[in-house]
């Protein structure tokens, strides 16, 4: 008995490592241009409500899927990823900071 329970503390203790060095499932730059991305669409349809809302959020969705080959899942994996990490405030910042970025080029243009 004292074996099965060293056996399952021990499988514990492991897995609980593995998950911490688990690899991003989106590497942070990638994630970083496909949450501004997503960040400047709430901005642009922010005041639509309804079925017209929805159907520009899943064309917005479907943009996104494929100019960066991922799909929904991947992302909210990789969002709760990214908010798991102890630098997630940094991983903010630099979306916001690439909203910014976005918006002032489309604007000086």
């Amino acid at each position: 008995m004292r074996k099965l329970i060293l056996i399952g503390i021990i499988n514990l203790v492991i897995g609980c490592r593995q998950s911490k060095i688990e690899a991003p499932p989106i590497d942070e730059e990638k994630f970083v241009e496909i949450m501004a991305q997503s960040e400047l669409f709430d901005l642009r349809f922010k005041e639509l409500n309804g079925q017209l809302r929805d159907s520009m959020l899943m064309v917005d969705k479907q943009r996104i899927a494929l100019e960066y080959h991922v799909t929904d899942s991947l992302v909210s994996h990789a969002i709760d990823y990214y908010a798991r990490q102890k630098d997630s405030k940094k991983i903010e910042d630099k979306i916001k900071d690439k909203v910014n970025q976005i918006l002032d080029t489309r604007l000086n243009k």
